[in-house]
């Protein structure tokens, strides 16, 4: 028999050590010449806080990452409702080169405003103002607006509030 707690030779640290005497008090398949394989009391792995501070790693991240795509979403979606607007713009250019006015409505073969926008046309014979919100952005900024046609410094120049 060997000397209780001792380490065979050649025999790796990190796997299961031999102790003295059978497990199950019988000459069994556990039974290997008076030694039998039980689990060493040094295991690898990580402990309890080394995990913690890698979850609180993996939050602080994660708080910082969440808000910069929720911006991110909202400046696409004010991005889609700039889009629109130039649509229509051309849109009406197009229309009033054909019948010397703006229009107030178009076909839905000519223009269709992306998902969730909300767009308001007020047109005459000389000039058209273009409104468009999508009310899913939860930023400041929500809401476009351009005037076509009013001889102001903002004229075709779309606003953004």
């Amino acid at each position: 028999m060997g000397v209780p707690g001792a380490v065979l030779a050649g025999h790796n640290p990190f796997s299961p050590r031999l102790a003295e005497g059978p497990v199950d008090g019988g000459g069994g398949p556990d039974h290997l010449g008076g030694a039998v394989a039980r689990p060493n009391s040094h295991r690898g792995g990580f402990t309890l806080i080394e995990l913690l501070i890698v979850v609180v790693i993996m939050g602080l991240l994660a708080a910082i990452a969440v808000p910069k795509f929720a911006s991110s979403k909202d400046k696409s979606k004010l991005a889609a409702i700039r889009s629109d607007i130039r649509n229509i713009m051309s849109a009406q250019e197009a229309y009033y080169i054909d019948y010397s006015t703006y229009t107030l409505t178009f076909p839905s073969n000519t223009f269709n405003p992306s998902p969730n926008h909300v767009i308001t046309i007020t047109a005459d014979a000389v000039k058209f103002t273009v409104t468009a919100s999508n009310p899913t952005i939860s930023g400041v900024l929500d809401e476009c607006t351009v005037t076509v046609g009013d001889g102001t410094l903002t004229d075709g120049k779309i606003t953004c509030n």
